[in-house]
């Protein structure tokens, strides 16, 4: 991964363990992407991969805090992790358009049944799912399931229980109930 030289948006104070916001105007240095004396992450890490650019805070070498990514410069991911684990409310954008939120993520106790091999199985991990018409409204909602190591965007989640479904004027159209 390739280190960004730009100035974050924000620095972390390892002595104090508090969050400041400094500007490179008056000239303090960046302070990010740093280790602890085992190696482990600490602070805010940056990470640019192309057009792709991740802001994400480390303590003891696990993801906690603020997580923001960028597209193109523009804000196309927000969230926070908590022990290594996503929480609160995930904000997906495209160009500035709210087009999904995720929350209430919660290990998973529901069993379902695979529909290739119909095999029954537990899911590890669940969510809230919402998308947005490009209006603002709501256009479906739900609950996902998703398997540790893949993630709540990932194509292996699957719908789970009683879904909403909207058109452009938040009206209510119809209700599908996805079983186990």
């Amino acid at each position: 991964m390739k280190q960004s030289t730009s100035e974050p948006l924000e620095n972390y104070n390892n002595t104090e363990g508090q969050q400041t916001t400094e500007s490179s105007q008056h000239g303090i240095t960046s302070d990010y992407n740093k280790t602890d004396s085992n190696g482990k992450k600490q602070g805010l890490w940056i990470e640019e991969i192309g057009e792709i650019r991740r802001e994400q805070y480390y303590k003891d070498g696990i993801r906690s805090g603020i997580y923001r990514q960028f597209f193109w410069g523009n804000l196309s991911i927000l969230g926070e992790y908590t022990n290594d684990k996503e929480s609160g409310i995930w904000y997906y954008y495209d160009l500035g358009v709210l087009i999904m939120t995720f929350e209430n993520f919660t290990v998973n106790h529901d069993t379902i049944t695979n529909e290739g091999d119909k095999r029954r199985y537990i899911p590890d991990y669940k969510c809230y799912y919402k998308a947005y018409h490009s209006n603002g409204n709501i256009e479906e909602e739900g609950w996902l399931l998703w398997n540790e190591g893949e993630n709540f965007e990932s194509d292996f989640s699957i719908e789970y229980g009683t879904w909403k479904y909207y058109n452009e004027k938040g009206e209510l159209t119809k209700t599908k109930e996805y079983k186990p």
